[in-house]
């Protein structure tokens, strides 16, 4: 692979991984400011040892647990979590 390609791929790679932190964020602070859960709800929630609200947390964003589960597990990053990301904070209105 050229360098210029692997550049550029490197680049949209970061800038994606920018996009889900941001994501991340706002749709936390926004399932906050609706009174669904807490930041330490939300991450005990996606942890595996305490799914406490995981159901309605995958019910605002329009998701199955699951696949929430897998979006908000901040270990791996995914082709398209940044389009899946993007469709959960348009549901919530950001």
């Amino acid at each position: 692979m050229p360098l210029a390609e692997f550049r550029a791929r490197h680049l949209a790679r970061e800038q994606d991984l920018r996009q889900v932190l941001q994501l991340h964020i706002a749709i936390f602070d926004a399932l906050d400011k609706l009174g669904i859960t807490t930041l330490a709800e939300m991450l005990d929630a996606f942890d595996e040892h305490g799914p406490t609200k995981l159901a309605e947390i995958a019910a605002a964003l329009g998701m199955a647990p699951a696949a929430a589960t897998a979006l908000f597990n901040c270990r791996w990053w995914h082709e398209g979590d940044v389009a899946r990301l993007q469709k959960a904070a348009a549901r919530l209105g950001l």
